[in-house]
């Protein structure tokens, strides 16, 4: 019996040490998507999509990026935003690159891709508006679109609501929110993006109102 029990621990010892060195090379090895630029982007120019491009690091090389440069899940909150420094193609995207982005914490689920921040600007918030509910979006019609009208889009989940992410922190005014861009909701999510992209060349097209959808 000793004899056995001198042959099997050893081997039991063995295997546990297998596994754990599995999973640290698992995890070492396992990527993080950061944005980089495609091409060479100047000082004030957009970071159009066509400029940047993804960039998988292993998670043990990206764990020191990961509070500083943007990854690729959030590349929503790239659109509209101009470079503050001359960036070389190759270059990783940080938060500091851009003229408004400070790092912030969004409230992530699965199957979410990116936020896309909505200014509230002359628009009454709803009372009590907190992160994680839902909320639909009225927007103006497109004038050079016919198709499109003044409609009500969405329910869009919030991810965070100005400063604050907390689920329970209530918010009474706000003048900017952020929803999830996820793989559920496509066709209103591609009507958000078009409404936001307008509002930013043109500041006459604003939000019209907002409610909540609980």
């Amino acid at each position: 019996m000793k004899n056995t029990l001198k042959l099997v621990i050893p081997l039991i010892l063995g295997l546990i040490a297998g596994v754990f060195n599995f999973l640290a090379l698992k995890s070492a090895v396992q990527e993080v998507s950061f944005v980089k630029a495609k091409i060479a982007i100047e000082i004030g120019e957009s970071f159009d999509a066509g400029a940047v491009e993804e960039l998988p690091l292993m998670s043990k090389y990206a764990e020191t990026l990961k509070d500083s440069a943007v990854l690729y899940r959030d590349l929503g909150l790239l659109s509209g935003q101009r470079s503050t420094r001359s960036i070389q193609a190759g270059d990783i995207i940080f938060y500091r690159d851009t003229e408004s982005l400070q790092g912030e914490i969004y409230d992530f689920r699965d199957g979410d891709l990116a936020a896309l921040p909505v200014s509230l600007e002359g628009v009454t918030t709803p009372p009590k508006m907190r992160v994680g509910d839902l909320v639909e979006l009225k927007i103006p019609g497109d004038p050079k679109d016919a198709t499109t009208t003044t409609r009500w889009i969405g329910p869009f989940r919030l991810v965070s609501v100005g400063e604050e992410i907390s689920n329970a922190t209530e918010v009474s005014e706000s003048t900017r929110i952020s929803v999830a861009y996820d793989t559920k909701n496509k066709v209103m999510l591609e009507a958000l993006e078009n409404f936001i992209d307008r509002s930013r060349a043109d500041e006459k097209v604003r939000l019209i109102n907002i409610k909540l959808n609980r």
